[in-house]
């Protein structure tokens, strides 16, 4: 029954972007345009075809696409690096840490953060978006992409990733801090 009905449904799309397109073209009966419209074709019918065309493949397509994500150890990584240009690394951790000490701190500076993370909860491989009430509870596993309870034993979600136009948000406060760091600094 499902499948009559997907194969009936997929049809209908399929024929109304065929008479979108043949509209948009110029050829085709043109008594499909005034049956569906009410009126002769002209530019305005053909716009109103194609904007149907468009608004059906993203309705149904949009479920499909995702936004780019990046990888918490990757987000961290960058964030180091825009740490030490913007001349902040000092500031920010001290100059005595191990660089893997370091990474670790700036994955706690971005799980601080106003950010969203997704992540899969072991044994599940389905990602989902993490509370940030359980974020406060997490700590990130040295060289790894997993986020563990408070006791460290436990990997609490695994392949954490977050969204790349937020992380870029984060990287502009960054670099924005350290300006006015510097600016601060000439000030005195």
């Amino acid at each position: 029954m499902a499948r009559v009905f997907a194969g009936a449904f997929l049809g209908k799309i399929t024929a109304a972007l065929f008479v979108a397109i043949c509209v948009a073209l110029g050829f085709g009966p043109t008594e499909w345009a005034a049956m569906i419209l009410g009126v002769e074709p002209s530019w305005i019918g053909r716009a109103v075809f194609v904007f149907l065309a468009v608004a059906t493949i993203v309705s149904l397509l949009s479920p499909y696409w995702r936004r780019p994500r990046l990888l918490i150890s990757d987000a961290a990584q960058q964030a180091y690096e825009t740490a030490e240009a913007a001349g902040l690394a000092g500031i920010a951790y001290g100059t005595d840490q191990t660089p893997t000490e370091r990474l670790r701190h700036m994955m706690n500076s971005l799980l601080a953060e106003n950010i969203k993370f997704t992540g899969q909860r072991p044994p599940f491989t389905h990602t989902a978006l993490i509370p940030k009430s359980e974020l406060e509870n997490l700590y990130p596993e040295a060289g790894s992409n997993n986020l563990m309870d408070v006791t460290g034993r436990n990997v609490e979600y695994a392949n954490v990733t977050l969204s790349l136009f937020e992380f870029w948000l984060y990287l502009y406060r960054l670099r924005k801090q350290g300006r006015d760091a510097r600016n601060d600094a000439r000030n005195r």
